[in-house]
């Protein structure tokens, strides 16, 4: 797959996630940690594709977009969470489809770490867009 479709999804999460979280920190996805200062934060990332022929000469492109969130909060950071969630999937998804790509959310995790004295949450959310290229095969 051209990266450049790759850049394009992750532009427009970013530009769709950066209208809706306002206050909010983005951070590169791979980074090894968050200062509880810039929280609360997001990153964006397209860490797999799938590539399938579709005919002769197009071939259908499955990229796995993961949008992870991390924020502190108190006894109830769950429901922070699952609304963050909300938001999340409803801009990401809308402005994926007016790009005229299939996106669904497929799969959501949350990990609450209960040591610290606010809860530190984070939310991965993954994402399958779907869409169809020339083969170049």
């Amino acid at each position: 797959m051209p990266s450049s479709d790759r850049k394009q999804i992750r532009a427009s999460a970013r530009a769709a996630l950066q209208a809706g979280l306002t206050g909010w920190t983005e951070f590169f996805a791979w980074a090894q940690s968050v200062n509880a200062e810039h929280l609360p934060a997001w990153a964006v990332a397209t860490p797999s594709e799938r590539r399938s022929s579709a005919s002769q000469d197009s071939a259908q492109r499955e990229t796995t977009l993961v949008v992870v969130v991390k924020l502190l909060g108190g006894d109830l950071i769950e429901d922070d969470l699952d609304e963050a969630a909300d938001q999340i999937e409803a801009a990401v998804v809308a402005a994926l489809r007016a790009s005229n790509l299939m996106c669904e959310l497929t799969q959501s995790e949350t990990r609450i770490d209960a040591e610290a004295v606010k809860r530190l949450g984070t939310l991965t959310m993954s994402f399958t867009v779907t869409y169809w290229t020339d083969d170049p095969a």
